[in-house]
């Protein structure tokens, strides 16, 4: 009988990629379904203004660098860095949203770094 800690690892290795490839649908979902409330236009322009433009282009990238890794089976470490990556992407670009939202999170990037 093989013991707990030697399974868990390789169990969830097996699904890091499934677990990718939701985590993104849904991001994409997300963004759809505020597409569907304020109109597919205005959410393009809206994400596409210079305030958010590299915000946008950042979260996007991401998730394609997400999916890709996750389809080619990559290292589930590397998987799991680039949802992370995707994740902090996200968090920039709904601060993006926020008035002095992306200003905060600097502020206080600053202040925890700060030693």
């Amino acid at each position: 009988m093989s013991s707990a800690p030697s399974c868990v690892p390789t169990h969830a290795a097996g699904h890091t990629a499934t677990f990718a490839v939701l985590y993104t649908v849904g991001n994409i979902v997300s963004l759809c379904g505020s597409g569907f409330l304020f109109g597919p236009r205005r959410q393009l322009r809206n994400m596409g203004r210079a305030g958010r433009r590299w915000a946008t282009g950042i979260y996007l990238l991401m998730m394609v660098v997400t999916l890709t890794l996750a389809f080619i089976h990559a290292f589930p470490l590397f998987i799991i860095l680039s949802v992370f990556l995707q994740w902090c992407a996200l968090v920039w670009y709904i601060a993006s949203y926020i008035p002095f939202g992306q200003k905060i999170i600097r502020k206080v990037l600053g202040k925890v770094t700060e030693f």
